[in-house]
């Protein structure tokens, strides 16, 4: 393997979620923009530190948690958003199902969409699959890569 070779794959909703609960940044307007501020300069700073050849930022599906939670009720059972909610299609398609939305709230929703519309202008690969969490994504590209690249996971 060649060194320098690196493939650094980044789990999106950890790092969004980090940064929500970090950065309480507003604009003139009084929007949140903190947590898509802070989660694009997350990836910038781990592009300059490991130098990648490749980028993967892997986001967690719609219904992501709904193979464990059929095996274990409890599975991530205090995490669940019990308040009003709000759908936001991540990508785009002519037809508009169930499994092509996620479901979040307010300036949440505004900045998941922000993160993502910036993240298609980088050279960088979005990853999302219905019914798989960024976890599981993150397995498989990395076994599935160990012989190519040295992976790098965030």
């Amino acid at each position: 393997m060649e060194a320098g070779k690196n493939l650094l794959i980044i789990d999106m909703f950890n790092v969004m979620i980090a940064m929500n609960a970090q950065s309480n940044i507003l604009d003139r307007n009084t929007m949140q923009i903190g947590m898509y501020l802070g989660t694009l300069n997350m990836i910038r700073t781990f592009v300059d530190k490991f130098k990648p050849a490749k980028v993967v930022l892997a986001y967690d599906g719609p219904q992501g948690g709904e193979r464990r939670r059929k095996l274990y009720s409890g599975y991530k059972a205090g995490r669940r958003v019990k308040a009003k909610t709000s759908s936001v299609q991540l990508y785009e398609g002519d037809e508009i199902d169930d499994y092509t939305k996620y479901t979040s709230q307010g300036a949440f929703t505004y900045q998941l969409q922000k993160i993502y519309e910036f993240t298609k202008l980088l050279p960088v690969t979005s990853v999302i699959v219905p019914y798989l969490e960024g976890d599981d994504i993150i397995s498989y590209l990395a076994l599935r890569n160990k012989d190519k690249f040295n992976c790098m996971i965030v």
